[in-house]
């Protein structure tokens, strides 16, 4: 293949990782609302800050997605639907042949999320309770490490003002995008290129047994404490302390967890699920206009227009979570215990 091949090839899978990180964003974000109010508060905090830091992972992959000079694409044919379950050039990663689902959070609901994030290897070292669970390629990790590996090679034959062809002023930079997650990278040369991807790694479900295993303390740093870890000191009961391996259990301080204070969602809802006229489907058209409108943001912020991240994530971000937790008060005509729960889904714009 020739560069303009090779990037192209590249971009379809930085595409992928885009819509990986973009595909869990709204399972996090209705655990985080379905807990009652002033309940699990340190499993709540575990739950947003796992949630911001894929906000942060899907700009660093958009900016990656920008050096190369390509375009982040988040319309109607990118966006997931769930039940979800996760491909790539038609191959299911291995550690997700199982539904993602879109509800609240309980104790299943928590599973999935550790199955989600697993770091390749970890699961036969730590003889985990979820059972045997084949790992063969592709895993998460390895998709991200072949994406770094693309990068290199394409940097071994060619400069980097041939592979890195895209304006760093269109990137997301630190000014634009703010909170405890981290800072997002400008990426121009293989350097930065590989700092971005290794902190997706790090700190999401790219990570390795290798990488955790191979620190010590691993635990030192919260902010880059791997997903995984965040959600088994939520199933755990307890934090991790900075002396802990990553092979065993947490040992510090207790995490209150209740399920029996996190409401009870409608599972999987679509727009046809709410009876036409009533104050649910109002609500989730709402919510589903509103989200798709903030997408749009979000895709001409990656593309060329990053100062409008702040309004996307500001007022769209912001809109969003009042729709839904209104909706949270309607229990679902028809359901003994289900409220309301948003859809996600895809409003085109009105003309």
């Amino acid at each position: 293949m020739n560069l303009t091949e090779r990037k192209l090839s590249l971009l379809e899978s930085l595409q992928a990782a885009l819509e990986l990180e973009l595909a869990t964003i709204p399972p996090y974000m209705m655990a985080l609302l379905s807990i009652q109010q002033g309940q699990n508060r340190a499993a709540a905090d575990l739950i947003r800050g796992t949630m911001m830091q894929e906000m942060l992972h899907m700009a660093l992959v958009g900016n990656l997605i920008s050096s190369l000079g390509g375009q982040s694409k988040l319309g109607k044919e990118n966006i997931p639907c769930y039940p979800l379950r996760m491909t790539f050039k038609d191959r299911s990663f291995s550690d997700r042949k199982f539904d993602i689902h879109l509800t609240g959070l309980s104790q299943e609901q928590l599973e999935v999320f550790l199955q989600i994030e697993m770091p390749s290897g970890l699961l036969a070292a730590m003889q985990s309770d979820f059972g045997s669970i084949e790992v063969p390629a592709p895993t998460i990790g390895d998709f991200y490490k072949d994406i770094e590996d693309e990068f290199r090679a394409l940097c071994d034959t060619y400069t980097a003002a041939e592979v890195f062809t895209g304006d760093p002023a269109k990137q997301i930079g630190p000014a634009f995008f703010w909170g405890a997650a981290g800072a997002p990278l400008v990426v121009t040369d293989l350097e930065t290129a590989l700092k971005a991807l290794a902190l997706v790694v790090r700190q999401g479900e790219g990570g390795t047994l290798a990488t955790a295993a191979g620190e010590t303390p691993y635990f030192a740093d919260p902010l880059n404490r791997g997903h995984y870890f965040r959600f088994r000191e939520i199933a755990e009961g307890r934090l991790y302390r900075d002396t802990d391996s990553p092979l065993g259990k947490p040992t510090g301080e207790p995490v209150e967890m209740d399920f029996s204070k996190c409401f009870v969602l409608l599972k999987n809802p679509r727009q046809g699920k709410y009876a036409e006229g009533t104050p649910l489907a109002e609500m989730n058209a709402s919510f589903n206009r509103q989200y798709s409108l903030m997408l749009r943001q979000i895709e001409l912020a990656f593309n060329g227009s990053p100062s409008l991240l702040y309004e996307a994530i500001v007022n769209g971000m912001h809109g969003l979570v009042g729709i839904a937790l209104e909706m949270l008060k309607h229990l679902v005509p028809g359901s003994e215990a289900a409220m309301g729960c948003p859809s996600f889904e895809w409003v085109a714009p009105v003309a």
